[in-house]
């Protein structure tokens, strides 16, 4: 089975007028045909190209099987970040 996976982030935006941006390097990734006993692991990289801190407070793969975490929550302006994710196959 291929699965081409998508995330949506919400990001809180900075009260002071600046706000942050976000850039991805891709959104989206094909993990192609998965075995269903295989876990595979992805990292989403991405950039705050904006004038104030990135927070991301919540993200929902396009996927049940996928999950992924922030890690850091907050990045600064002009720094990185990067989103881990896993995909488990799911056996029907």
């Amino acid at each position: 089975m291929t699965r081409v996976v998508s995330i949506a982030i919400a990001i809180v935006l900075a009260s002071s007028g600046a706000a942050p941006a976000i850039r991805f390097d891709s959104t989206t990734h094909d993990f192609g045909a998965i075995p269903s006993n295989l876990k595979q692991d992805f990292s989403w990289a991405y950039h705050n190209d904006g004038r104030a801190p990135l927070t991301i407070i919540s993200m929902t793969p396009s996927c049940g099987c996928t999950a992924s975490v922030a890690d850091p929550k907050s990045v600064p302006p002009g720094d990185s970040g990067a989103l881990p994710s896993f995909r488990q196959a799911v056996t029907r």
